[in-house]
């Protein structure tokens, strides 16, 4: 990987637009903050971030401010399985509505939403890098050769076939913590 820059052409700076997926010394492809996120989210690296989402045409801002990924790995008749479990806890800011939103019915259903929401997209980012872009930014490899020796010993063979193959399940539990409302 490589940072990507462009310059804007206001002001002439160089501004970080996203990384440049390199593979056996080709260029393979390029990745958008949003996917870097999200990719940071699967791996489990990320500090805090932030997601959108749009309700009834109003955007929904979930400040993510603490994140724990973790994956489960099984082998089911010869697939590799990976389910991955993210948690996130954090605040939502920006979405126009009445007081109610404070009522914990309508900021559960807003959790779910964006649990919804932030599942397809990672399971999305993940099949794009692996299928696509055949590169393995989820670093599933070093995990299974780490915690999975079992599982990696019968695979290492025919890695790139067995992880293509590979089917990705994620489950995102968002905690909304505190509530910020603008009119």
């Amino acid at each position: 990987m490589l940072p990507l820059f462009k310059l804007e052409e206001g002001n002439k700076k160089l501004v970080l637009s996203g990384i440049t997926l390199i593979k056996d010394f080709q260029i393979v492809g390029y990745l958008n903050d949003k996917e870097i996120t999200d990719i940071q989210l699967l791996r489990g690296d990320i500090g805090s971030c932030k997601k959108v989402v749009y309700k009834e045409g109003h955007p929904i801002d979930y400040y993510i401010r603490d994140v724990s990924t973790k994956v489960d790995v099984e082998l089911v008749e010869d697939k590799l399985v990976l389910n991955y479990k993210i948690f996130t806890e954090g605040t939502i800011k920006g979405y126009y509505t009445d007081a109610n939103l404070l009522n914990t019915d309508v900021i559960r259903e807003i959790e779910q939403y964006f649990a919804e929401s932030m599942e397809k997209e990672l399971v999305a980012i993940a099949d794009i890098t692996r299928n696509k872009l055949q590169v393995d930014l989820l670093n599933v490899k070093e995990k299974l050769r780490k915690y999975h020796p079992r599982i990696w010993s019968k695979l290492q063979n025919r890695w790139p076939e067995v992880y293509q193959n590979a089917e990705i399940k994620v489950t995102v539990d968002n905690h909304i913590r505190t509530v910020g409302l603008t009119d």
